[in-house]
């Protein structure tokens, strides 16, 4: 250690403690890798952090996880009274906290916090919601939990759905709400995209966002968490602007309307696993007309039926002249099939 440069050694460090916090195990062969060092002398970077209280760690050898040891927490209950709102816990309760981060992270920071909470204010039903603040060696996270209807359960009865989960892939799309006279559906899409990892739980469903794949991930819990949690954690410093997330999605340069989407078809396929039929493609198209492009992302996806195809990429594209299609991820049998369709829809045309 005492021959090691000092900023290689806060570089491995740092590495140490961005790998802690997405994966929580040893990192100590990857990083290694990384930077052409033995594996013991990540061991004893390891043991340094945790002699610093930065990290934590259960278990022996290599199968030790690490935790990113929590150096502050504050949390506080509120009453959902009809005085109540989000911008007085952002400026009495969050804010505080957070003076020492750059402009960018309080930015991202105000407006998860503010939406999240509103959310709860006009859609919950909850009685009471527990905002917390932690901070880590690198990262911020703000936890809004209320003991309300459930985020899933909520959109499930407004859509009528028969399974919950179908209620994931309408809140990745963004522009979905229950109350479209108060709001625009935009919080939960931008502000899962502005936080490194952003979570909901919800009655056994876990619904993650993490900028290290740019992607959704589900999981079912054998806990039912009551109400609705959303964990909203961002890395310090942060790696991107608030405004750089809204520009990303939005219709040009002087126009910021939301305008650009993402769908990812494996979330579709967690009720519905074959994608073969017009009804299922319905769902999948639910309020995209409203976009000006969107990706139809088929990762994860094996194969979709004929039908399935041509429900997007001919019928919705021939009414739907204005809204750009663009498949991503597909494989060779998806492509075979979204071909069919676009060419049967130009013999039409033509």
């Amino acid at each position: 250690m005492t021959s090691m440069n000092p900023r290689s050694s806060r570089l491995i460090r740092e590495a140490v403690l961005w790998n802690i916090f997405w994966k929580e195990q040893s990192p100590a062969m990857e990083v290694a890798k990384k930077f052409g060092v033995t594996r013991q002398a990540v061991q004893l970077h390891l043991r340094q952090l945790t002699r610093e209280r930065k990290i934590t760690g259960d278990g022996a050898a290599r199968w030790r996880r690490y935790r990113l040891r929590t150096l502050f927490r504050n949390e506080k209950t509120f009453d959902v009274e009809e005085d109540f709102n989000e911008d007085r816990v952002w400026e009495k309760f969050v804010r505080p906290g957070m003076e020492d981060l750059d402009e960018a992270a309080r930015d991202i920071a105000h407006y998860g916090t503010t939406e999240m909470i509103n959310n709860v204010i006009d859609h919950s039903g909850a009685a009471t919601v527990k905002v917390a603040v932690e901070r880590s060696a690198i990262a911020c996270t703000i936890i809004v939990s209320d003991n309300g209807v459930g985020m899933f359960q909520k959109i499930s009865a407004a859509l009528k759905l028969a399974d919950p989960r179908e209620a994931l892939l309408d809140l990745s799309k963004g522009k979905f709400t229950t109350d479209p006279r108060r709001h625009t559906g935009e919080g939960i899409f931008f502000t899962s995209r502005s936080f490194d990892r952003f979570t909901i739980e919800s009655f056994g469903l876990n619904f993650t966002r993490s900028t290290l794949i740019d992607d959704w991930s589900v999981a079912e819990e054998k806990r039912r968490q009551r109400g609705t949690k959303i964990i909203m954690s961002l890395l310090l410093p942060p790696q991107r602007r608030l405004v750089d997330v809204f520009t990303k999605f939005s219709s040009g340069p002087e126009d910021y309307r939301f305008a650009r989407t993402r769908v990812p078809l494996k979330l579709a396929a967690v009720t519905d696993e074959s994608l073969v039929s017009r009804s299922s493609a319905k769902r999948v198209l639910a309020r995209i007309e409203t976009f000006d492009e969107v990706l139809i992302d088929f990762a994860g996806i094996k194969s979709i039926g004929q039908a399935f195809a041509d429900e997007i990429f001919r019928v919705f594209s021939r009414e739907h002249p204005k809204v750009q299609l663009i498949p991503i991820n597909a494989n060779e049998q998806i492509t075979s099939m979204i071909r069919r369709a676009q060419s049967a829809a130009e013999e039409i045309q033509g």
